[in-house]
């Protein structure tokens, strides 16, 4: 059974907006819940959060210092709206690389190509000249590098005493098995996965996601470039 909202649906909402939460990930906790959102850029995703749950602590993490600003301007723009109904988050901007935690910091690379003062794209893969030759039009990426902060998810998750993660949702621009492998002591107390899993400069593809998720989570749904993970300890329908 899915979880009843706090409130009546008000004239114009779409729950079209949550798209793969509603699809495939419904059995998710409304109330109280944590989420990881690795790669937040400027909170295009924040929309789909508070349509879907209720309450709880989002984490978004940004490595791009430029996308930071706008990510907390947004932020404040959607508290207001989900104020206004009734939701009850707790949502904070941090600017650091998520990656394998090996170092404190790492190299960004970024395009010059802006959106407002934020950095349109940009990704901690150095460019893989092999795989670069195959997509010429993601070069643009690597225009110029500075250096950020850099922590793992298991690092985070310990300085913060954060013992379960409802949700971790990624869009690192070829960075998966980075993120991952700073994960992998934290995997058994993820319920769900969603992740862009295109291999970028010679990041993980599907299939060695996958792998490595394996012990701890099925595959349960890929559209287009994302891929959902349901942890294996959670009932399976």
């Amino acid at each position: 059974m899915v979880a009843a909202r706090l409130f009546d649906k008000p004239e114009g909402w779409s729950d079209t907006n949550v798209g793969y939460l509603d699809s495939h990930m419904s059995d998710l906790s409304r109330e109280n819940v944590v989420i990881f959102h690795v790669g937040a850029n400027t909170g295009q995703e924040l929309e789909k959060f508070w349509q879907f749950f209720n309450s709880g602590k989002i984490y978004c993490f940004e490595a791009n210092p430029s996308c930071i600003p706008l990510l907390e301007e947004e932020i404040e723009k959607n508290r207001v709206i989900w104020e206004s109904f009734g939701r009850n988050f707790e949502v904070e901007a941090i600017n650091v690389a998520i990656c394998r935690g090996k170092t404190d910091t790492v190299d960004l690379y970024r395009n010059l190509e802006k959106y407002g003062d934020a950095h349109q794209s940009a990704t901690i893969m150095p460019k893989d000249r092999d795989y670069s030759k195959k997509l010429e039009s993601r070069n643009h990426h690597h225009e110029e590098s500075v250096s950020v902060k850099a922590m793992s998810i298991d690092q985070f998750s310990k300085n913060n005493g954060i013992e379960h993660i409802d949700l971790l949702w990624a869009d690192v621009e070829g960075a998966q098995g980075e993120m991952l492998l700073g994960a992998k002591n934290k995997l058994p107390e993820i319920d769900y996965i969603f992740i862009e899993w295109t291999p970028l400069w010679g990041g993980w593809n599907l299939f060695e996601i996958e792998d490595f998720l394996k012990e701890d989570f099925i595959k349960i749904a890929k559209i287009d470039q994302d891929a959902i993970f349901k942890n294996r300890r959670l009932p399976q329908s």
